[in-house]
């Protein structure tokens, strides 16, 4: 036995279904301008007004919290939305780690200050965010990292080397 054959399988639910025309129509006319080839690249697509508009839709963010800036809606909603962005090719390489992985490890493991400073920014498309743990000798292995950030009068003194991070030279913060 597989472990797919004690999943049971399910529709997802009329609301969530209901929410996919609305999505196709918006992203019909927002990527209409963009050529194939472009789209074709869809995760790596990077554009900050294209997020902000998601944003602004409540398109991002949407299972967290509202007392974070979220939308508190089901994982079903936001299947729907992310299925259709990857379909169309729309740009996500923007908001895509900020909103599928730094917020939610924020709203897991962060104080509640950093809840509430960083989540509301990515539920907006207003906080991009990249993954700094790629380094020579190590590749993405963390154990074995040797950047360091140490305190200092003037907040944190990072050293060490980093052989690239996507999309690090537009994002805001790094995680």
């Amino acid at each position: 036995m597989t472990i797919l054959n004690g999943l049971a399988l399910t529709r997802i639910p009329p609301e969530g279904e209901a929410l996919r025309a609305q999505v196709r129509a918006f992203l019909q006319e927002a990527v209409k301008d963009i050529p194939a080839h472009i789209r074709a690249k869809s995760w790596s697509g990077y554009d900050p007004a294209f997020s902000r508009k998601l944003g602004e839709k409540g398109w991002l963010g949407m299972t967290f919290p509202t007392a974070y800036g979220g939308h508190a809606q089901g994982a079903f909603a936001r299947y729907v939305v992310v299925e259709e962005l990857l379909n169309f090719g729309a740009p996500v390489g923007s908001h895509w780690i900020a909103e599928r992985q730094s917020a939610p490890l924020i709203l897991k493991y962060g104080t509640e200050a950093q809840k509430q400073r960083y989540v509301p920014q990515v539920a907006r498309g207003e906080s991009f965010f990249c993954i700094g743990m790629s380094e020579p000798n190590a590749g993405s292995d963390l154990a074995s990292v040797r950047t360091r950030a140490t305190p200092n009068d003037g907040g944190w003194l990072l050293n060490g080397q980093k052989i690239w991070t996507t999309n690090a030279h537009h994002c805001s913060h790094m995680i």
